[in-house]
């Protein structure tokens, strides 16, 4: 979660999600757009920001979150914001996982469908 400072009114605005992984990399980039938020005009105040995550499936490693926000103010500007970027660690065992980035729990099945028989030299 995080807030948001207006000092001006602001319409059209856009909210923005990101998660990086260590190196930098994109690994979400989420928007809400001014007609899904909860107000078509902003006045002047302090917002909080709160988003709900599903399971990500993050393979373990730490990870960094911040919130990116543009609006227009009724004099044609464009206004800008970005969060405090934090950071936030996944636990679990890198075992099988490799250089992804997501690392769903998977449940494994292998059976044998049908027997061949191998011929003999």
């Amino acid at each position: 979660d995080a807030s948001l400072d207006l000092r001006e009114s602001v319409t059209r605005g856009r909210l923005i999600c990101l998660i990086s992984d260590p190196s930098g990399n994109l690994v979400v980039h989420r928007q809400i757009r001014g007609q899904d938020l909860p107000f078509r005009d902003m006045l002047p105040g302090r917002y909080r920001v709160n988003v709900a995550f599903p399971a990500l499936w993050l393979a373990p490693g730490l990870y960094t979150v911040y919130f990116k926000f543009f609006g227009t103010r009724g004099s044609g500007v464009e206004e800008r914001h970005e969060s405090e970027r934090a950071i936030f660690a996944v636990d679990g065992d890198m075992d099988g996982i490799s250089r992804a980035h997501l690392a769903p729990v998977l449940n494994w099945s292998v059976s044998l469908e049908a027997a061949v028989e191998l011929a003999r030299p």
